[in-house]
This record gives C-alpha cells, sequence and structure tokens, in this order.
C-alpha cells in the first residue's frame, strides 16, 4: 500500500497498540543488537536525469521480529518518485501479508514505512538475510561529478503528523536499534571509453596487464567497471582482457561501444562507472 503524503488520512479503526508502536516507540524499552542490519541495495553511479531503483534489505538473524519502523533520508541530488512496500511485508506473515504494513513517501525528503506482523503474535519476520523491506525509485538531479547518500534516518517530515525512528520490533516489545548501512552514489554524465581501464586515457596492452593484476593477483580496482567489461556482457572477468588482447595484437573483435571515442554504455547493467578520469 502506497499513500502520498497529500492523500495521507489515518484510519480512526486502527488499533491504539498500533499507534503506539508505530508512532510512539520512545515509550518502548530499546536494546541494541549489532546483528539486525538494515541495508540498501543500489547501483554505485547513476546517470544525471536517469532514474534508479533502490531496495531497503533487512538481516534478521534472530527470528524473534514482529515488526519495523523504517525512516529512509535523501539529499537535494535526488528525489522520490515512487515507494512501496517490498516482499516483506506481503509475505511476512506466515506467507501472507503483514496485518498492518503503510508507506509514505515525502518528496524532497524521504520515505517512511511501518509494519506489523500479527496482531496477536501468531508469526514472525522468518529467520534470513536480504529481507526486502522498500522498493524506492529515485530520479538524480545532481550534477554529474557530484555524489549522494541515502541513509536511514530519525526524522519528522514536512506536512507529516506522526514520528517514527529506525528500528525493528521483537514479540515482546522490545524495540531494538539494528545497524544501519548507508549507500553513497555517484552521478555522472555516463562518459567512458570502453577498454580505458588503468586511468591513462589510452587503449593498449597496460590496461590488459592493470585487469589481469585485478582478476588474479589483487591489483588496484578500476573506478569504472563498465570500461573494464571489455565485451559488454555485464561481468567483469578473464574474456575481458583476453578480448581486449586479441584485438591489439591479432587482429580480433574491437571493444564493444563505446570505442574508439568515449560515450554512455548502450547496455543496462549493473556494473556502473563510479568515475572515468578523463577522455581521449
Amino acid at each position: 500500500m502506497v499513500i502520498h503524503r497529500q492523500d495521507f488520512l489515518f484510519s480512526i479503526q486502527c488499533l491504539p497498540a498500533v499507534l503506539i508502536v508505530l508512532l510512539g516507540f520512545t515509550t518502548i524499552s530499546t536494546a541494541q543488537n549489532p546483528g539486525f542490519t538494515l541495508h540498501l541495495d543500489t547501483v554505485d553511479s547513476v546517470l544525471t536525469g536517469s532514474t534508479f531503483s533502490v531496495r531497503a534489505l533487512l538481516d534478521n538473524p534472530a527470528g524473534d521480529l514482529a515488526g519495523w519502523s523504517v525512516v529512509i533520508c535523501h539529499d537535494a541530488n535526488i528525489d522520490v518518485v515512487s515507494a512501496g512496500a517490498g516482499s516483506a511485508p506481503s509475505t511476512a506473515n506466515g506467507g501472507s501479508p503483514a496485518d498492518f504494513s503503510q508507506t509514505f513517501f515525502f518528496p524532497g525528503e524521504g520515505v517512511r514505512q511501518g509494519v506489523i506482523v500479527s496482531f496477536p503474535g501468531l508469526n514472525e519476520l522468518p529467520i534470513s538475510s536480504d529481507h526486502e523491506l522498500l522498493l524506492i525509485e529515485y530520479i538524480a538531479l545532481g550534477a554529474s561529478g557530484t555524489d549522494t547518500t541515502i541513509e536511514f534516518c530519525d526524522i519528522v517530515f514536512t506536512g507529516d503528523n506522526a514520528y517514527s525512528t529506525t528500528m525493528v520490533i521483537e514479540t515482546t516489545g522490545i524495540a531494538i536499534i539494528p545497524t544501519m548501512v548507508p549507500s553513497q552514489i555517484f552521478i555522472s554524465d555516463g562518459l567512458f571509453l570502453r577498454g580505458e581501464i588503468n586511468g591513462d586515457t589510452s587503449v593498449n596492452i597496460a590496461d590488459a596487464m592493470f585487469l589481469l593484476a585485478q582478476l588474479f593477483i589483487g591489483g588496484p580496482v578500476s573506478t569504472c567497471a563498465d570500461a573494464s567489461d571489455v565485451n559488454d556482457d555485464g561481468s567483469v572477468n578473464l574474456a575481458d582482457p583476453i578480448r581486449l588482447l586479441a584485438y591489439l595484437f591479432s587482429g580480433g573483435e574491437a571493444p564493444d561501444a563505446p570505442f574508439p571515442g568515449c560515450g554512455v554504455d548502450p547496455t543496462a547493467d549493473m556494473l556502473g562507472c563510479v568515475s572515468f578520469g578523463s577522455c581521449p
């Protein structure tokens, strides 16, 4: 269930206990347990003006979680386009939807979600990692060369009439402060030259050696994974330096576009290009 703040009318039928849990966590005993971890699944870099998806995930090592409240903030370099519940609120209640699940997004500020798995406490969030709590779509507004941070926070959003903090709740009513891992994303114009891996502005045997060292002896890692993906198959592996060496020395196929000039990646993948020094 997704609700924009302009449409937000909190139901008078909500149980008082639900309101206490979701909106008044400060009245509940709290504890710290670093085993519970909130983190974000996203790409390392995005093109300015593009949209990109982020998943808010929860690692649950104990299996005694009856609910959670999550607040996610962002800066002015990005903005929320949409936000909705992930798979966890839809299945945590013994394979059925949680008894209470609401997600709100606030343009220019962030997203918050409150979930109670089962009012009578019949089911809990199963022991597992990467429980998908939220699906958020952002648009990159920042200029090329800037970066942005998406992070878990405790804040009252403008126009909101409820205060939530980021925490998970045991069936006994104990609120646990989990480990919270932010995500930093680089915003770029997306320009790079495929095969130019070591940053010297030319494509030659040194790039193949740089990539082989990265793959096999723990050498430096290129800041532009897309440039290392010589065959544009969405992964960086031995096939890439072999393709580059064949092109350079035995008349093999040239690196995929963008090549021999700079450009953007024509293929959508998860590699990205955190930074590319300069185009020759």
